[in-house]
């Protein structure tokens, strides 16, 4: 009794301490204190999505008498229920507002009615230009404003208030609020300004495309240089940035535009009097624009490469009679896409087809649908989703990386042990001292016992105890050849061994510092919520840079998700020589790849898109969920070992059935069978590649109706691997490569107290998943029936002769 007792005093003692750090939200008065609080923005736009990083917009007024420093911090629960407390440093002045970003990832628990506590507090100089969160000066609650489900993608419009035809990603049947034809829900963020845009790509993370139509992109320098910096980041960390050129008064080719670095090398030509009904099939399907004439004298811009440029920096997606009206800038990870036509105008705007322009430009696989259709699909879709299984692609990351084996010999150790004891201390001790006369003695017998137990398993604890720190992870690893960056996305379990606190970070100093890396507490979003431990207590972590943080330690693991881009760490795959880059020769792909990764790739798929699907191709006969590309995919027999020699020549073989690239788009989507019916194995090895190729996968069938005996391919849904997806990649001629390295070490650098742990030797263990590209010769789509005429030669590019 007397252990319950103690037990119960210490959960009492660590609730009472931790009330003191973080006052309960129901006791606080909105905006109290000598600092007025109030919340302008819950992530960008007003939406924040679960589980994703955000920006939280606050606005700060000072009814103090001087200019004083104050440490801004916003309280967020992790996974093992000690608070986290993100912070930021600013100077207010009396009397005048001040708006600050607060950046944090969101819980996965994360509702409409979530309140979290903001606390501004004086900055306490601890030495060495630190500063300490010292006495209370403003206190309040937040609330979101919109939260979005984990599942769901999110785009962003920053201008104009169309969404430009985005919406149709996102066609619910309005009597089941099912998709009709896609696999994950899309919303699109229309009218965002640029004062919406946060000082760090953070809150940027959550957008997978960002279209800027309308909006003046010097205005990004009205307050700061910071929001153009975020804003580049997020491109290089693989954002796509869709710019729609204004017909007249643009400024993006400025000399005062802060982000002209991330503009294609192009020359402009100007066309006053262009008919957009030369490029109507490219724009519009005739049961969206309803038969309706485009406008006949409208203004479009073209493009001509500025001579000398490297294919990466202007790359033509679509041609017309006018020239290259869509051409592209690859921008390390990510890419910038500039559009010479003004689709925001309004008469373009309200007949633009998700699938005959969006899906061509975005990489996407998403049908628009006519009246009929979507009669067909509200039956279909509303059996679909009826009995509310989600097959989600990214679920076998959090089982990867848990490690529960030690806890579960700790248990079994725990439950031996009781056995034992009760057995010689109970029945068999107490007939032993009957039949001996010795029942006097029983006391001795059970002091003797409780100390050759508590030694024993004292013993065995101390044995099992970790003594160093290990780190098991799960990573995607994106390359794209001639870039010169790599991103990193790590999902790791960091064993702590100590008691207290142990410092994690991620970076090296004076490595990659010209990017700001993310490095958070994680936690499974499919787990039941963890109690919290007695002694909960609260952690700070800088929000401006989110490299570092004190974790408290208990001999167990904390699970992190980190956000790494650098430059090149691994030796990826790359041309064998120069003569042996990847290329078309004629028909034939041609070319040698080499790879010194740390280990084997496995489980490897080469794929090659060729080129864009042509208008006549998509006229013959539209297909249901028609890929609009023409490429090829092939398995590797075996391991690609380090150093062995890849002969693209030799696997190709683009007239053989198996290997056309809607195949394997297709086998990647499991099966369901009836209506009312689980999905397969969320853990099967198919899942590897479903989440690269997610945004191309075989979408729903809304024509087909689910029956008790049938079987029909599932629905998906990904909580943790948005933006980490290739389907850009399949509107230009490329060739991608997709493999696994078991027992891999970690890309990105991670370090507890110091400590350096990504190698394998240092302790790092784990899976990394590949995703490499290698840009091919442009070939891009031809719209309008005379468009021939706007097409240039173009010879081979340097990239295709292997410069890198």
């Amino acid at each position: 009794m007397w252990v319950l007792v103690a037990w119960a005093s210490v959960l009492s003692l660590g609730q009472a301490a931790r009330a003191q750090s973080s006052p309960e939200p129901s006791s606080l008065q909105m905006g109290s204190g000598d600092i007025a609080i109030t919340l302008d923005s819950f992530g960008v736009g007003g939406v924040v999505r679960p589980g994703s990083l955000a920006s939280v917009r606050l606005n700060l007024r000072d009814r103090g008498a001087v200019p004083r420093d104050v440490v801004v911090q916003l309280a967020i629960d992790d996974g093992d229920r000690d608070t986290v407390n993100y912070t930021r440093e600013v100077t207010l002045t009396p009397g005048a507002d001040w708006g600050v970003w607060i950046h944090a990832r969101m819980p996965w628990d994360l509702g409409a009615n979530a309140e979290f506590l903001v606390s501004v507090r004086e900055a306490v100089d601890a030495g060495d230009g630190v500063l300490l969160a010292g006495a209370e000066l403003g206190l309040a609650k937040i609330r979101p404003q919109r939260v979005e489900p984990a599942e769901t993608a999110m785009f962003a419009v920053i201008g104009a208030r169309s969404d430009l035809g985005l919406r149709e990603y996102n066609r619910a049947l309005p009597t089941s609020g099912a998709l009709a034809a896609a696999h994950e829900p899309t919303q699109t963020l229309a009218g965002l300004s640029t004062g919406q845009l946060p000082d760090r790509w953070y809150g940027l993370e959550p957008f997978s495309v960002i279209v800027w139509a309308g909006a003046d992109p010097t205005d990004l320098t009205n307050f700061s240089t910071q929001q153009a910096e975020a804003l580049i980041e997020w491109v290089n960390r693989g954002g796509h940035l869709f710019i729609v050129l204004e017909r007249v008064g643009s400024n993006w080719f400025s000399g005062q535009n802060p982000v002209a670095s991330l503009l294609p090398a192009v020359e402009v030509d100007r066309f006053p009097a262009a008919d957009l009904n030369d490029y109507r099939e490219a724009l519009t399907m005739p049961h969206v624009s309803r038969g309706g004439r485009l406008p006949d004298r409208e203004i479009i811009h073209a493009f001509t490469p500025i001579e000398g440029a490297e294919q990466s920096l202007a790359t033509p997606l679509m041609v017309g009679p006018h020239g290259d009206v869509v051409v592209r800038r690859l921008v390390g990870n990510g890419m910038v896409t500039l559009c010479g036509i003004d689709i925001a105008q309004r008469d373009v705007a309200q007949v633009l087809s998700i699938e005959r322009f969006w899906n061509r430009m975005l990489g996407r696989r998403v049908d628009h649908l006519d009246g009929a259709e979507l009669a067909e699909a509200r039956s279909s879709a509303s059996a679909r989703r009826a009995a509310g299984v989600m097959h989600w692609v990214d679920l076998s990351i959090a089982s990867s990386i848990a490690k529960s084996r030690a806890a579960s010999l700790g248990v079994l150790l725990a439950l031996i042990v009781f056995v034992v004891y009760w057995v010689l201390v109970g029945q068999t001790g107490f007939y032993f001292l009957r039949s001996k006369g010795w029942e006097r003695h029983s006391w001795l017998l059970f002091v003797a016992s409780a100390a050759l137990f508590t030694f024993v398993s004292w013993t065995a604890v101390s044995a099992m105890k970790p003594g160093e720190v290990r780190m098991w992870h799960h990573t995607t690893l994106q390359r794209v050849y001639g870039q010169p960056t790599e991103r990193s996305r790590v999902f790791a379990s960091v064993l702590l061994p100590d008691y207290g606190e142990q410092a994690i970070a991620v970076g090296e100093p004076g490595v990659d510092e010209q990017f700001r890396q993310s490095l958070t507490p994680w936690e499974d979003p499919g787990a039941d919520i963890a109690a919290p431990f007695p002694d909960s207590r609260a952690y700070a972590l800088d929000a401006r840079a989110m490299i570092e943080f004190d974790s408290p330690a208990r001999s167990t693991t904390k699970q992190v998700q980190i956000e790494y881009l650098g430059g090149p760490r691994w030796e990826t795959p790359g041309p064998v020589s120069p003569d042996d880059a990847p290329r078309f020769e004629g028909a034939d792909l041609v070319g040698r790849l080499v790879h010194n990764l740390p280990g084997a790739l496995t489980d490897v798929r080469i794929l090659v898109i060729e080129r864009p699907t042509t208008i006549a191709e998509q006229l013959e006969e539209r297909a249901r969920g028609e890929l609009q590309a023409i490429g090829s995919a092939y398995a590797l027999g075996g391991a690609w070992a380090p150093g062995a020699e890849l002969d693209l020549g030799s696997i190709w073989a683009p007239a053989d059935p198996a290997s056309n690239i809607t195949r394997l788009l297709e086998s990647l989507v499991p099966k369901t069978r009836g209506a009312f019916a689980g999905v397969a194995d969320p853990l099967s090895i198919r899942s590897v590649h479903a989440v690269p190729l997610f945004p191309v996968l075989q979408p729903p069938d809304y024509t087909e109706r689910p029956t008790t005996s049938g079987s029909i391919p599932a629905v998906l849904s990904r909580r943790l691997t948005h933006g980490m997806d290739l389907g850009p990649w399949f509107t230009q001629a490329c060739v991608i490569v997709l493999g696994r390295i078991e027992g891999a070490p970690c890309p990105a650098p991670v370090r507890v107290d110091g400590r350096r742990i990504h190698t394998a030797e240092a302790g790092a263990d784990g899976v990394v998943e590949l995703q490499w590209v290698y840009p091919l010769s442009p070939r891009p789509f031809a719209a309008g029936s005379d468009s021939s005429a706007g097409a240039r030669s173009r010879a081979p590019h340097p990239i295709d002769q292997g410069a890198s």
